[in-house]
C-alpha cells in the first residue's frame, strides 16, 4: 500500500453535505440551482483588468514626454492645446521682460506712481492676489515682481504676503466646502492629481511644505490639500514657511527698479544672482523629492483603480 497521502479532486457545482460524492451517473450529481449564492459567486471569477495605456506610462516613468507633443490625436483636445498656449504666453512674458524690462518699466512708471500715492493703493495688489488664487488662473510671481517695482522689499513682500495668505485661505475654504465632488471626479480620473493626494495625506506638513517649494503651481497644491483631508492649521503652516519663495520675486523686482534708474549697487545684484539661483536649487531639489514620492504610491493607485474597474465589472455581471 503505497504511503502517499490521496488528496481527493474538488468537485464543483454539487451539494456537499455527502462527501465524497456517490456518483452513479451525470443525471445523480445534485446541480446547485442558479439562483444560490454560488451562482452569484461566479462573478468573483473576474479577473483583474489590464492596465490601461495611460496606466502602463505612469508605471513605466518614460522619460520621453515629448512623445505626445508629436501625436496627433493629442492635439484634438482643446485642453491640451490651452495648456501649450498658456506655457507659450509665460514663457514669452519672460523672455520679453528679461529684454525690455528698462523699457517696460518705464512705461508703467506712471501707474506705478499713481498706484504708490494712493492712499488705499496697496489693496488693489492684495485684492488681485486673491483672485488669481483661483485654478487655472495665474500671475503670482508677475504681480509680486510689480509689488517689488512699486513699494520696495519691505512693504511690497508684507503686500505680496498678506495677498497669498488671504488668496490661499479663500482657495482652500472654497474648494473644501464646494468641489469635493468635482476633486473625488478628478482623483477618478487623473493618475497625477491621485497620486499627488495620496502623497500628501501620508505625507504631513513635511510633505505639504515640500510640495510647496516644488514647481507644483501653489494654489493647485491647495486644491488638493483642501479636497484630501489636509488640516487647516496645517496648511496654514506651510504657506507661511513656504512664502520666501515670494520674497525671491518681490527682491527681483527690487532690482529691477534700481537697475531702471541706475541706482543698483554691485551688492544688491550679487544678492539678486544668488537669491535667484538658490530658489532653482531648491525648488529642483523639492520637484526630484515629490517626484520621488510619486513614484513610490503610483503603483498602488494605478492597482486600485484596476481592481475599481474589475468591481463595476463584478456588479454588471452580477445585475443579470
Amino acid at each position: 500500500m503505497s504511503n502517499s497521502i490521496y488528496t481527493p479532486a474538488p468537485v464543483y457545482g454539487v451539494n456537499t453535505d455527502d462527501y465524497p460524492p456517490f456518483y452513479k451517473s451525470d443525471a445523480h450529481i445534485p446541480l446547485v440551482p442558479k439562483s444560490s449564492a454560488y451562482v452569484e459567486d461566479r462573478t468573483n471569477l473576474v479577473r483583474t483588468p489590464s492596465p490601461t495605456p495611460s496606466e502602463i506610462e505612469a508605471l513605466s516613468g518614460d522619460t520621453k514626454w515629448w512623445k505626445k507633443y508629436v501625436d496627433p490625436t493629442w492635439w484634438k483636445d482643446w485642453r491640451h492645446v490651452l495648456e501649450v498656449v498658456i506655457f507659450l504666453v509665460i514663457i514669452g512674458f519672460v523672455i520679453v521682460f528679461t529684454i525690455f524690462n528698462k523699457q517696460i518699466i518705464a512705461a508703467l512708471h506712471p501707474a506705478i506712481v499713481w498706484m504708490k500715492d494712493l492712499r488705499f493703493g496697496w489693496l488693489i495688489p492684495i485684492a488681485i492676489f486673491i483672485v488669481i488664487s483661483f485654478p487655472p488662473l495665474f500671475g503670482h510671481e508677475i504681480l509680486a515682481i510689480l509689488c517689488g517695482l512699486v513699494w520696495g522689499l519691505g512693504i511690497g513682500f508684507a503686500i505680496v504676503s498678506a495677498g497669498v495668505i488671504l488668496g490661499e485661505i479663500a482657495n482652500y475654504f472654497t474648494f473644501k466646502y464646494c468641489c469635493k465632488a468635482r476633486a473625488r471626479k478628478l482623483e477618478k480620473t487623473s493618475i497625477f492629481y491621485a497620486s499627488l493626494s495620496e502623497v500628501v495625506r501620508t505625507g504631513g506638513i513635511k510633505i505639504a511644505l515640500i510640495v510647496r517649494y516644488s514647481a507644483v503651481p501653489s494654489h493647485f497644491s491647495t486644491v488638493v490639500f483642501s479636497t484630501c483631508g489636509m488640516g487647516f492649521f496645517t496648511f496654514l503652516i506651510a504657506a507661511i514657511l513656504s512664502l520666501p519663495k515670494m520674497f525671491v520675486h518681490t527682491f527681483v523686482g527690487l532690482s529691477l527698479a534700481e537697475s531702471s534708474t541706475g541706482t543698483e549697487s554691485r551688492t544688491i545684484e550679487i544678492i539678486n544672482v544668488v537669491a535667484v539661483t538658490g530658489f532653482v536649487i531648491i525648488t529642483y531639489i523639492a520637484m526630484r523629492y515629490v517626484k520621488a514620492r510619486l513614484a513610490e504610491v503610483t503603483p498602488a493607485v494605478v492597482y486600485a483603480r484596476r481592481k475599481a474597474r474589475q468591481f463595476d465589472e463584478r456588479r454588471s455581471l452580477s445585475s443579470f
